[in-house]
């Protein structure tokens, strides 16, 4: 019995459908009168082999079909009648279908099929040939669509596909880009009015997307929801209804669950870090924990969720997060595991808005016991010694084998006549064979000796990458911006630059296991791992140093000699020195005066005294008289 769908109650006794319920298996869901982008069709099947629609024909008589135009129908009293030729109304139909696909489910491409069912018993079809869309009788519809094969290429429905597709059929009378028959007008940005006015459901989300408080305003006073009920898009309305149940203290988390739900946003993208989390080797009864970082990727929308620990020995605190990034603990209990040879497992699950199904986080973590003082401080440093002692050796060995002389006062350590490949072996073999010891004296309690070995041996690779590379581009740049020295890095002085190198890659390498050795904290992960990978990332910048060191050379020494860069600035700096020495005796006459002017003590100018002239004798005197 096939299941059936109706959007009234007047569908609900329609002879057809449930006839086609009775006739038709489980495979196949009936739709009575569905509103298809604004189209009322009489049924849609939904089968395994994709859509059949259903254009149901009251025609009497006989029934002569036509390529254009009208059919004729000729009744049992013998006047003739003309019936719409259901070839435009099939193209309407489909036209819609696609269109609702298109919005709805974008990625499916089924089928659809049109069948012209004649519901009057008196009913019968005259043609020569088959018709298009094909006639058949309400008898004869079943057994049609459960004889269709699927067509080549096209994928059969799912179960689980089919039911969503017929439940969408029955309900979504509006579409995601369906324009509506009134507006809704969100109470902020509008161009010109008071409000933002929008006539289609995905202009509606792409607002609310843009604008949150607007979208957290409408869905909490109903206003949205009730526009999406009205014009026809009740799922979308119970989505907005059952996202304001939830009674979320952050606003946002309503929104964007009603966001996801619509379908016409994107997640926000789940960032997790790390992506494994290996907590190493731990004491029996001891706990040990790192850092997991749960932040938001690059793009829209508001992440948030929660954390969960799959045991009971594990536990990950806060576990709630929402809006900003979170820095979780992640802790390891240990009381109640029992040691064992293989790492025990477990997981962090994270149910968050950036997936659909939650993501799990693995944690693993090796019980061991205490080691007994014999292993601690004459086995373990041992084997530092011993390892640490044959690869210096072997290294100082290829050192003296390469060329490079050893120094007087080490070939005079010994009686004996060495030859420099020896002394360097027996030198750089104890320099490094101590500090293998003292590294192994102090490794962490809860390391195995060949777990903390394998740790050193990484780190020591790693540093000596680094610390050759550094050295054979460094000695390669010194002699490409000194034309006259002819340098390789195969040459026997590059070859031992480079195991220089290579023998002092011990030191940092015990320093950085000294420091990891120190009591356990609850630190990031993935400081450990960039501990480890530090040395090559600073190799990588040395190297992009020395490189952009020769092309500088190479780029701006051609172009210092083309431009007479050197001439030129001799000039400009003469000329700077006339310009500055004619300033100083500029300033230097301008204060001259002011102080002679206003500052000036001396005594004033005094007039120049002019001669007395001689008295001259009268007449009146000359004559003797007074």
């Amino acid at each position: 019995m096939a299941e059936y769908l109706t959007a009234n109650q007047r569908a609900a006794a329609d002879p057809l459908g449930m006839h086609l319920r009775e006739a038709l298996p489980d495979e196949y869901i009936v739709v009575a009168d569905p509103v298809v982008y604004g189209r009322v069709l009489d049924a849609i099947v939904v089968g395994p082999q994709g859509l059949f629609v259903l254009h149901c024909k009251g025609w009497e008589g006989e029934v002569r079909p036509a390529r254009r135009g009208p059919w004729l129908g000729q009744l049992a009293s013998g006047r003739e009648v003309r019936y719409p030729n259901p070839a435009e109304e099939t193209r309407q139909a489909t036209k819609a279908l696609r269109a609702f696909l298109r919005d709805e489910f974008p990625s499916l491409r089924p089928m659809v099929r049109h069948l012209l069912v004649l519901t009057r018993p008196d009913a019968r079809l005259v043609a020569s040939a088959a018709t298009e869309p094909p006639a058949v009788t309400t008898e004869t519809v079943a057994d049609t669509m459960i004889s269709t094969e699927t067509p080549p290429g096209t994928t059969p429905l799912a179960g689980e596909t089919r039911e969503t597709l017929a439940a969408a059929l029955c309900d979504r009378r509006l579409t995601a880009s369906q324009r509506a028959s009134e507006p809704f007008v969100f109470r902020s940005d509008g161009l010109f009015g008071s409000g933002r006015r929008v006539w289609t459901i995905r202009a509606a989300v792409k607002h609310v997307d843009k604008h949150p408080a607007d979208g957290i305003f409408h869905l909490r006073n109903g206003t949205l929801a009730r526009w999406l009920s009205e014009q026809g898009a009740e799922h979308l309305a119970e989505l907005a209804r059952e996202a304001m149940r939830q009674r979320e203290t952050d606003p946002r988390i309503p929104l964007e669950t009603f966001l996801i739900g619509t379908g016409l946003v994107r997640r926000p993208r789940l960032s997790l870090w790390p992506k494994q989390v290996n907590l190493g080797c731990v004491l029996c009864g001891e706990s040990c924990g790192c850092r997991l970082r749960v932040r938001k990727g690059r793009g829209r929308g508001y992440l948030f969720g929660d954390l969960r620990a799959s045991e009971p020995w594990l536990r990950v605190e806060p576990r709630e997060f929402c809006g900003r990034p979170l820095e979780a603990v992640v802790t390891a209990d240990t009381t109640a595991l029992p040691i064992s040879r293989e790492p025990w497992q477990a997981e962090i699950v994270v149910e968050s808005s950036g997936s659909e199904e939650p993501i799990s986080v693995p944690v693993r973590v090796r019980v061991v016991g205490m080691p007994s003082r014999l292993n601690r401080y004459l086995l373990r440093p041992l084997a530092g010694l011993i390892s640490a002692g044959l690869l210096g050796a072997g290294i100082g060995w290829a050192l003296g084998h390469w060329g490079v002389q050893a120094p007087g006062w080490l070939a005079e350590l010994t009686s004996l006549q060495i030859s420099s490949a020896t002394a360097w072996a027996i030198f750089i073999g104890l320099f490094w064979a101590l500090l293998g010891w003292i590294r192994g004296l102090l490794q962490r309690i809860a390391w195995p000796t060949t777990y903390a070995t394998r740790r050193w041996l990484f780190r020591t690779l790693a540093w000596g990458a680094a610390l050759s590379l550094l050295a054979g581009a460094g000695y390669w740049s010194f002699g490409q911006l000194d034309p006259d020295l002819s340098t390789s890095i195969l040459d026997s002085t590059g070859v031992s630059v480079i195991l220089f190198a290579l023998a002092l890659a011990i030191l940092p390498a015990v320093l950085g296991e000294i420091r990891s050795a120190r009591p356990a904290k609850t630190t990031a992960v993935r400081s450990a791992r960039w501990r480890l990978l530090r040395p090559l990332a600073l190799a990588a910048i040395g190297i992009a140093l020395a490189l952009a060191l020769v092309a500088g050379a190479h780029v701006i020494g051609p172009a210092w000699q083309q431009f007479e860069v050197k001439g030129t600035l001799s000039t400009a700096q003469q000329w700077a020195r006339d310009q500055w020495a004619q300033l100083e005796i500029g300033v230097n006459d301008f204060i001259d005066q002011l102080t002679i002017r206003y500052y000036d003590r001396r005594a004033p100018v005094q007039a120049t005294p002019t001669p007395t002239p001689a008295p001259t004798a009268s007449p009146t005197t000359e004559s003797g008289m007074p």
